[in-house]
């Protein structure tokens, strides 16, 4: 219930915001501009994009290079997960105007934190 009172969007919230340039709403659709180039390296050389996803791969282990580690990132959506490819989002037509998935979500594995009635 916190979540829903302070958190979740509704339709006014998108509506007052006059923040987002057409640029923001391109990008709200093709990558997670809050995940992008992002790497977080462990000190046993595990290396994750986020650390709510799996792992990518092992600098110490397997001696990866730092171009197949972002490989990883890209090909396994990390960096380019955004609403318009996710459920329920995907249904919605505010898919573009929401900030992109957060942490929130991946830990609460649902991916609108939203009030808007997606039919």
């Amino acid at each position: 219930s916190f979540f829903e009172k302070n958190i979740f969007l509704d339709e006014s919230d998108l509506g007052n915001s006059n923040r987002l340039s057409k640029k923001d709403i391109y990008i709200n659709q093709k990558l997670n501009k809050k995940e992008y180039g992002k790497l977080i390296l462990y000190s046993d050389g595990s290396v994750y994009s986020n650390i709510n996803k799996p792992c990518l791969g092992h600098i110490n282990k397997e001696k990866m290079e730092l171009d197949k580690i972002i490989y990883e990132a890209i090909s396994k959506n990390h960096w380019l997960q955004s609403r318009p490819n996710v459920e329920p989002c995907k249904n919605c037509i505010f898919n573009c105007l929401c900030p992109p998935l957060s942490n929130y979500e991946y830990t609460l594995n649902r991916n609108n934190l939203c009030k808007i009635n997606v039919t």
